[in-house]
């Protein structure tokens, strides 16, 4: 094989990366005897480095020629000419067709063909004719469109193969490099980069002088950080040059198509690029555009929708001139404006936050968070489009970004444009309580309320009332709910829509359970479910929905099951999977407290299938994860238990599933408790409430998890701790205004009963408080039987058994149960050894401290032979074993721990 003219200017490794398929399908179309092979695709893609490759792997006989000089068929003969002398240069196109048959070459290899490729036919059509034997490999930035062409367009690399060439290109540079310390920076480093094997080389070439954090940070001007300076060709060793070699050989079309299309966030439809475009007078159509762009690697398909790669984006908008910007941004604003107004609508909005956005709309959460930035005359659009987005990115997004776009759209509304504001106030309201921070939303909004009424907007009027009205309750702040509570039922006897309606309805159930029996908020239920239209399905399954929790908690435990068949029998028929996977999760819990394993078991399958096609992971991962452990648990099963809380969130993206997270983190405490690592339980217990807390999730998940924690502090003989635990529970359950469940009653008074005669005398007074806390006459139902329960527990109680170790200061003493205190402030070497394996144990409960660093700590800088140094730690352990810590000092694979059933107190003085 002979070359012609340099490859690449930048060293090539020995193995290629990222490209099995098209190798393999390239290797397949040679055996088969294929014509015409083309390798097509973006400049800097690889496609050299992939027919290097291919024709390495042949052994039939080749010529490889590099035209990328070459801008006339006759410079193309001239080039084959020199790699096969025989031809001649002064043979015509016709005839050398017919030589390349005479002559044993097999294989003809055309690099760089893109700068004659629109002379392919006159070129390559006779060559193809006149030598039926010999198969022509082309690599070009765009295809050739001969009709014997078999096309391969090279896209981005995979993230995980970018980031291992960008690994390997920077081992190869630098030996000592230290990937372990720089392996995120290294994996966001790959992903800014597009997957452009150029842009991978080039900057692998900067991390000799750049640590990868430095290069992020510079990124921003990819251009002038990637490129070798003094290179004879520029083509390979600058990214931006590469850019502007595909950008010359696109049409005047092409060109201003990519330029409008640098607008869209991050990606965009065929029917976007339709409605946003601009083609002038050019008489073609958008869809013929975008796929010559494709087919050149200007723009990556991914399904449905296109995209821009980051480099290209950055090079192809500075072709965007101000007076076509701004009419680009017209345009790219009313369109999404338009595809996303349904759900700024009062019936809309409405609805949308209870059901399920469009999945298509979804996808274009991005795109309408761009309208709000953009700087447009009619401030109308922002506004509308900030009110989407609440909707969009509701439980699919993080909605503190929904706050930044609403104040950004506000702050081009005039002064006096109250109503506009009021509107943007309901979406404000939204993404608050989307976040569960209803308690930040503002002390006033009847200004709003009276904005609405006032532009006859009674549905944007109801709306605001309820979200104030859920506020208030929130704050426990009855006198100015009972206010709002009456403005709201005033506005729905007028003419309200009926998606507001039957959301308002809602509000005198929550009022019910509230400050009112459970068979008031039954008969407020049964109210709003005879007001919501049936027709209008979302409502009238989330109603009925609650009213099957309603009579699972009262006890009717047969209705209840009924309800709950009915719900789901519903929300399967219609499709809502969202109110179907609420629906199933209950449905676990009920069929457990009836005792029905068997069927609790079928509908967690169940639950699982339908997980699978919600686009929100977080709920299905929360409701399929505590069903199945909740199983586990209850069967005794304990190691399925732990395996599955063993898989956990990680594999969710725990900022925005904090949920998830917490959740994981309380089954999996509640198995340590059962398991006796009481310590372990602790630990995981509080680090669950932490996240509830920091993620403003509701009270009844932290008064669930607060009473957790209270039975384990119990049964490690914490009182003080247990009784403080239950203190915070009950307040929780206190403020928790709907949707209880026994579920949390009753393991606090499971917590209670463990409590032994401190908590006889705990209970005993909750109950009595709780029994005179009659309010107006009321009835508190859940109260009365949480306080009967209470005492009823205490009564039963007994005492549990704990080890419980305390220690002095540096451990200069230690105490076990009720044994006699140990004194250790004269043994050095026993006192360092228990004081490494308190810490560890306060630290990471349940791990062992490697041997290794309990020598180190113990004898720092003795130079005697290990075997020694750990006959004089088993030594040591021994004595503190025999001294009272037989039970409590465990020996495991590489160490030694205290074992996790011990509770360890330290004491702040001698």
């Amino acid at each position: 094989m002979e070359h012609s003219g340099a490859l690449s200017c930048y060293p090539l490794a020995n193995r290629l990366i990222g490209r099995d398929v098209e190798l393999r399908r390239l290797r397949d179309a040679l055996h088969e005897d294929a014509r015409l092979l083309t390798i097509a695709g973006l400049g800097g893609m690889g496609k050299t480095r992939l027919l290097r490759e291919l024709l390495a792997s042949t052994d039939r006989r080749i010529a490889f020629v590099s035209v990328g000089q070459a801008r006339h068929p006759s410079e193309v003969l001239t080039a084959l000419a020199r790699v096969i002398p025989s031809l001649g240069s002064s043979e015509s196109i016709q005839s050398v067709g017919s030589s390349l048959e005479q002559h044993p070459v097999q294989v003809v290899a055309l690099d760089a063909f893109e700068f004659v490729a629109d002379r392919a036919k006159e070129i390559l059509g006779p060559w193809i004719e006149a030598a039926p034997s010999v198969c022509f490999v082309v690599t070009s930035r765009v295809p050739l469109g001969l009709v014997e062409e078999q096309l391969i367009v090279l896209a981005p690399l995979s993230e995980e193969s970018g980031r291992e060439l960008l690994l390997e290109r920077t081992r190869a540079q630098q030996l000592d490099f230290d990937v372990g310390l720089h392996r995120d920076a290294l994996a966001q480093l790959a992903q800014r980069l597009d997957g452009i094997p150029l842009a991978i080389e080039l900057a692998a070439r900067r991390l000799q002088v750049l640590s990868p954090a430095a290069l992020l940070r510079r990124l921003d001007n990819r251009f002038d950080l990637l490129r070798l300076h003094g290179a004879d060709d520029d083509r390979t060793t600058s990214l931006e040059a590469t850019l502007s070699c595909s950008w010359e050989l696109l049409d005047e079309v092409e060109r201003s198509v990519l330029a409008q299309c640098t607008l869209f966030r991050p990606d965009f439809t065929l029917e976007a690029a339709e409605g946003v475009l601009d083609l002038g007078s050019h008489q073609v159509a958008v869809l013929d555009v975008i796929h010559s762009l494709v087919l050149q690697g200007m723009l990556v398909r991914t399904g449905h929708r296109f995209r821009l790669l980051e480099a290209v984006r950055s090079f192809a908008q500075r072709f965007l001139d101000d007076h076509s910007l701004r009419e680009l941004h017209v345009r790219y604003a009313a369109f999404y404006v338009d595809l996303v107004r349904p759900l700024t609508t009062s019936a809309g909005f409405a609805a949308a936050t209870i059901g399920d956005p469009d999945e298509a709309l979804l996808q274009e959460a991005d795109n309408v968070a761009h309208v709000v930035t953009l700087d447009l005359e009619a401030p109308c659009l922002r506004v509308d489009a900030a009110m989407a987005l609440t909707i969009l990115l509701d439980r699919f997004g993080p909605a503190a970004r929904v706050l930044a776009l609403l104040d950004q759209a506000e702050e081009m509304l005039g002064s006096e444009d109250h109503y506009a504001k009021a509107r943007l106030c309901r979406a404000r309201m939204y993404a608050l309580m989307g976040m569960s921070s209803s308690r930040n939303l503002p002390d006033s909004l009847s200004w709003a309320v009276d904005a609405a009424v006032a532009r006859g907007d009674h549905d944007l009027a109801a709306e605001i009332a309820y979200c104030e009205f859920q506020r208030d309750l929130q704050r426990n702040h009855r006198a100015r709910a009972q206010v709002v509570f009456d403005r709201l039922m005033q506005l729905l006897s007028g003419d309200v829509a009926p998606a507001v309606r039957a959301r308002c309805a809602s509000a005198s159930v929550e009022w019910a359970l509230r400050y009112s029996s459970i068979e008031e908020a039954l008969d407020a239920c049964r109210h709003a479910r005879s007001a919501v239209d049936p027709n209008y399905t979302v409502w009238h399954l989330r109603v009925l929905h609650v009213y099957s929790t309603l009579l699972f908690v009262s006890g009717q435990m047969d209705e209840a099951l009924q309800r709950s068949t009915w719900v789901i029998q519903r929300a399967t028929d219609t499709s809502n999977d969202y109110m179907l996977c609420l629906s199933l999760n209950n449905r676990i819990e009920y069929e457990v407290a009836a005792d029905r394993l068997p069927e609790a078991h079928e509908t967690l399958e169940r639950l699982v299938e339908v997980s699978r096609r919600r686009a929100d992971r977080c709920f299905p991962f929360t409701g399929v994860q505590r069903a199945r452990v909740m199983l586990a648990l209850l069967e005794g099963r304990l190691d399925e238990a732990r395996e599955l809380l063993g898989v956990g969130p990680s594999q969710h993206d725990v900022a925005r599933h904090k949920l998830a997270v917490a959740v994981n983190q309380c089954l999996y405490g509640v198995l340590e408790l059962m398991t006796g690592a009481h310590a372990e339980a602790l630990w995981r217990l509080g680090s669950a409430i932490e996240v509830f807390r920091e993620a403003g999730i509701r009270q009844s998940e932290i008064a669930l998890t607060l009473g957790c924690r209270a039975l384990a502090r119990a049964q490690g003989g914490d009182l003080d701790g247990a009784e403080q635990d239950l203190e915070h529970a009950w307040r929780g359950v206190n403020r928790w205004n709907g949707r209880r469940n026994l579920l949390t009653l009753e393991l606090l008074s499971h917590a209670v009963s463990v409590v032994s005669l401190r908590g006889e005398r705990v209970a005993s007074e909750v109950a009595l408080q709780r029994f005179q806390s009659r309010d107006e006459g009321q009835t508190p139902y859940i109260e009365t039987r949480f306080a009967a329960t209470l005492l009823a527990s205490a009564l039963a109680a007994k005492r549990v058994d704990q080890m419980t170790l305390r220690v002095g200061p540096d451990c200069a003493w230690m105490q076990l149960g009720t044994h006699e205190v140990l004194k250790l402030q004269r043994r050095s070497i026993p006192r360092r050894v228990l004081a490494a394996l308190v810490e560890a144990a306060e630290e990471r409960p349940g791990q062992a401290v490697p041997t290794q660093h309990l020598l180190e700590v113990t004898w720092p800088g003795d130079k005697a032979a290990r075997s020694s140094l750990e006959n004089r730690l088993w030594v040591v352990l021994s004595t503190l074993r025999r001294e009272g810590l037989e039970r409590v000092l465990e020996s495991v694979d590489g160490g030694y721990r205290i074992a996790p059933k011990v509770v360890i107190h330290r004491a702040d003085s001698s």
